[in-house]
């Protein structure tokens, strides 16, 4: 079996790869605080939502657990809404770009 791979399309796979990089996303904070209260609640949310990814970041001087990868206000407003089922005091960012 023998695959050969178009130039152009090596070519749109990257610009594609540009455009995300600068795309920018909508994402649920489910908590703000010391370290091990993150990973409780990243350990939870791990439990009860495995489809959605979650991430730990730190933003001095509080540890942030952050849900999902939203493009639009409205899959943000519709994923809120889940995980407000379990975690009452979620809400939605837009984290800045590093």
């Amino acid at each position: 079996v023998s695959i050969q791979k178009s130039f152009e399309i090596e070519r749109v796979l990257e610009l594609k790869k540009e455009l995300n990089k600068d795309q920018s996303f909508i994402k649920i904070q489910i908590y703000s605080g010391i370290r091990l209260g993150a990973e409780t609640a990243l350990d939870n949310f791990k439990t009860d939502f495995p489809e959605l990814t979650v991430e730990m970041t730190y933003e001095t001087p509080n540890y942030k657990i952050w849900v999902g990868k939203f493009r639009t206000q409205l899959e943000a407003d519709r994923g809120l809404r889940l995980v407000r089922t379990r975690f009452p005091n979620a809400f939605l960012v837009k984290p800045k770009k590093s």
